[in-house]
């Protein structure tokens, strides 16, 4: 997918996720546009098998965007973290600040 080549320090898991649910539909619209075309039959041929391996590794790319969005986000956490002056006690700053950090 396409999304393994976004920087995961410069993208949120947003735009990540958005390259992945463009890939998840143009799968399933192509595999009815396929099923329209070819005859029923009652065993699963390539192309099924083709179709569920893409749905599968489309899947594991969400996931992949999802545990990267999270690891991204605690570096951040920990990057201000140890932004913070040794004098001062992490809770002392208002949840404000932290969260315009976190999602910048």
């Amino acid at each position: 997918s396409a999304s393994f080549w976004v920087d995961p320090m410069e993208a949120d898991v947003s735009s990540r996720l958005s390259i992945t649910l463009v890939l998840l539909l143009t799968i399933s619209t192509f595999r009815d546009t396929v099923n329209a075309i070819v005859p029923r039959i009652n065993y699963a041929t390539a192309i099924d098998r083709y179709f569920s391996l893409s749905l599968v590794l489309a899947t594991v790319t969400i996931v992949q965007n999802v545990t990267v969005g999270s690891v991204v986000l605690n570096a951040n956490l920990l990057k201000h973290f140890r932004e913070v002056e040794d004098d001062e006690l992490w809770f002392d700053h208002d949840l404000e600040s932290l969260e315009s950090t976190v999602l910048d």
